[in-house]
């Protein structure tokens, strides 16, 4: 049976959804958040590269098998391919929130080469703390982009506003690169075994779940690995595999046309019985009452 890709969110949709300035139909600028989000019902692809900034309260969310939790003064910048859920967002939450459309993205006339440091960095680290002057930039920048979009006749308001946009990326490009670079001068050798895990676990977790496998792959025994990366993380290695099974689980009942049988089957079960018990298990709910919820 054919799949289909996990739901999207089209520009044009997320347009509805927000009380937003638009520039030119493919840039969203907002400081209104709606009480519900698509990210909140179920796995989700934005048609864009959305960036947000929180200024007050905070959201917890995955994106991919990742749960971060953006909190006061974090940023977070979410690329076209990731796969977005919301678990919470704080009743006083405020922030900014930037979205530019795909068609927007290929008509960037900047250099790529000045953007590799931003892509390579939000890839592995999408949440960013920023201190107190970088937050009042941040804050400054989306003031002056909404006081140019209400420019009128003004014969180079497209320019005027793209220049802004692209001292933006430079400056939130620099932050990302930089909070990276700090990262990995603190990193250890517990943290760099915790993200060859990771990067097993990300690899392997459709066909194996036990945590002997990962810590044979690392040449580590399974009782090292458990209190390694409880250390790191604050979980253990089967609440990570679990977390990652269970989410491409959702992902793959609400996204795809695949049978409860042959996401059991993708996902290396013995059998849909065994696979239905263990998702319950976690969920509370059977997979075909979450398909259908």
């Amino acid at each position: 049976m054919k799949l289909t890709a996990p739901k999207g969110i089209s520009f044009d949709e997320i347009k509805q959804l927000l009380e937003s300035d638009f520039i030119y139909d493919d840039i969203i600028i907002s400081d209104k958040f709606p009480a519900q989000t698509p990210f909140d019902l179920f796995p989700t692809r934005i048609e864009g590269v959305m960036f947000a900034f929180c200024m007050q309260g905070s959201v917890s969310i995955h994106i991919g098998y990742e749960a971060y939790k953006v909190n006061k003064n974090d940023c977070l910048i979410i690329f076209p391919e990731q796969i977005v859920l919301a678990d919470q967002i704080s009743e006083d939450f405020k922030g900014l929130l930037f979205v530019f459309s795909i068609t927007y993205l290929n008509q960037l006339r900047m250099d790529i080469k000045r953007l590799i440091p931003l892509f390579v960095s939000v890839k592995d680290n999408p949440v960013c703390q920023l201190n107190e002057n970088e937050g009042i930039a941040l804050i400054e920048y989306f003031a002056m982009l909404k006081k140019k979009i209400n420019l009128t006749n003004h014969p180079d308001k497209f320019k005027i506003i793209q220049n802004i946009l692209e001292a933006l990326f430079l400056e939130i490009g620099y932050i990302y690169y930089k909070n990276r670079e700090k990262g990995k001068k603190l990193s250890s050798r517990k943290e760099t075994i915790f993200n060859q895990f990771m990067h097993e676990l990300t690899t392997h977790y459709k066909e194996e779940r036990s945590v002997s496998f990962y810590a044979d792959k690392l040449c580590i025994s399974s009782k090292y690995l458990s209190s390694l990366v409880k250390e790191v993380s604050d979980k253990n290695p089967v609440e990570w595999i679990t977390q990652c099974v269970i989410f491409e689980s959702k992902t793959l009942l609400k996204s795809t046309d695949m049978s409860i049988q042959q996401i059991s089957d993708l996902l290396n079960f013995p059998n849909q019985s065994f696979f239905g018990k263990y998702f319950k298990r976690y969920c509370g709910m059977s997979p075909l009452q979450y398909k259908q919820s």
